[in-house]
């Protein structure tokens, strides 16, 4: 599949996840290294996923304030919210994504930060409170940043808006993976509803 826009599907936790998105067409997989998170995932299982997938980039995500150890992956991208850690990042020789959660800060900050860390960053990605919901303002506002940064979008995505979201000048679009109720089981019909929207036919 070729699709309208980039897109990366984060938080992957089994090779399942894996190979669907990447025979879809998605050009980034994401894995959460926080040894904390419930979607964790190890050198190992990183390495057991990644080496039976091609044609995507991988992408270390990031949410606390540190990079933590780092061997033992092959990220192209590191994924943060800190606002400390771009410059770390990019100094690092990593691509840089820059997450924020719009819906902690008023528009104005965001900007500013957005202004503050553009040469350190690739993308970034933008997601609000409510996933399900993106109000006209909201997308006002997205379609101005986009206008003068690489912005993704997070939140607010279905199949029947994605035109609409394209039309706002956003670089791409960021979905999520799931754990699988046993080896080999997945429902993906969310996730493929969307890629399928995204299909150039």
């Amino acid at each position: 599949m070729t699709l309208k826009t980039m897109v990366k599907v984060g938080q992957i936790t089994n090779l399942s996840n894996a190979r669907y998105c990447a025979g879809m067409g998605v050009n980034m997989l994401g894995f959460v290294v926080d040894d904390g998170s419930e979607f964790f995932i190890s050198p190992e299982q990183f390495r057991e996923i990644s080496g039976w997938v091609a044609g995507v980039e991988f992408v270390g995500e990031i949410s606390g304030s540190q990079i933590p150890e780092l061997t033992g992956y092959s990220f192209s991208y590191l994924q943060v919210s800190d606002r400390a850690l771009p410059e770390i990042v990019h100094a690092s020789g990593y691509a840089c994504i820059f997450y924020i959660n719009t819906a902690n800060y008023v528009p104005e900050h965001i900007a500013q930060m957005m202004e503050e860390q553009q040469k350190y960053v690739s993308y970034f990605l933008l997601e609000g409170l409510n996933p399900d919901i993106l109000d006209d303002a909201e997308l006002e506002r997205i379609t101005t940043w986009a206008a003068s940064y690489p912005v993704w979008l997070g939140s607010g995505i279905t199949p029947h808006n994605l035109e609409k979201l394209l039309a706002s000048g956003i670089k791409g679009i960021a979905l999520y993976g799931g754990t699988e109720s046993k080896p080999g089981f997945k429902d993906y019909d969310e996730l493929a509803d969307i890629l399928e929207a995204l299909d150039i036919v």
